[in-house]
């Protein structure tokens, strides 16, 4: 595109033009970036759902032992 216009003119247009492709790399590079927090939010609420379930599992089985030690 630069090369349609001449002097000053086309040092701006190919400037813009490095810009863009600068512009688009970055874009590609955060979706991928994103795609990766998508992946590791998933996994940290996956580990969160265990620990939770193990602490009632836990605590059910306290309170039934304690249970069956009182009665």
């Amino acid at each position: 595109m630069g090369a349609m216009v001449g002097g000053e003119q086309k040092d701006l247009i190919n400037a813009m033009e490095d810009n863009l492709i600068a512009v688009k790399q970055n874009m590609e590079d955060a979706n991928g970036q994103m795609d990766e927090a998508i992946v590791q939010q998933k996994k940290g609420k996956k580990k969160y759902m265990c620990i939770i379930i193990v602490i009632i599992v836990i605590l059910l089985g306290a309170l039934g032992t304690l249970y069956f030690l009182v009665f």
